[in-house]
């Protein structure tokens, strides 16, 4: 089975993880062990089917130094790529967004993403140009109006 490319909610986690290890007295192994158990959980969530191979503790071991090659701006051990690079450029330059990303990934290690938050995610991973608060606050007042109308007999996204 070969691995699937990361995207960036793997990212995020990933990124966090760099950073905790940066300002915690957490010992290496352990973050890196529950980042693996928290990617291949949020997988699962995701329906990919994993096997022992699938984002093992060796494998985010590997990544963490390309993601802190990222954070650095330099090759430390591993070149960052190009996705790295995007999520640490976000962390320092949008951390409102940073932090948005981070607790959307953390909801789906969780598996907890009700209708609206799933339809929100899918809206920006299919039409990245999609104005998202504009199209939900266009959801809210459709969900009203078919409400009023007795159309909608429940809210829009359940």
């Amino acid at each position: 089975m070969q691995q699937p490319k990361w995207d960036k909610y793997e990212a995020v986690i990933l990124l966090d993880a760099y950073i905790e290890m940066l300002n915690s007295d957490a010992p290496r192994p352990r973050i890196i062990k529950r980042v693996s158990a928290d990617l291949r959980r949020m997988a699962t969530n995701k329906g990919i089917e994993t096997d022992v191979i699938f984002r093992n503790e060796n494998g985010i071991s590997f990544q963490m130094q390309s993601m802190e090659s990222a954070y650095n701006g330099r090759t430390v051990m591993k070149p960052a790529t190009r996705l790295f690079s995007e999520i640490v450029a976000l962390y320092k330059t949008n951390r409102s967004e940073y932090e948005n990303l981070l607790k959307e990934a953390r909801v789906m290690i969780e598996g907890k993403l009700n209708c609206k938050d799933s339809f929100s995610s899918w809206l920006a991973e299919a039409v990245p140009t999609a104005p998202i608060i504009t199209t939900l606050a266009s959801c809210e007042k459709i969900e009203q109006f078919c409400l009023k109308l007795k159309v909608l007999k429940a809210p829009l996204f359940e």
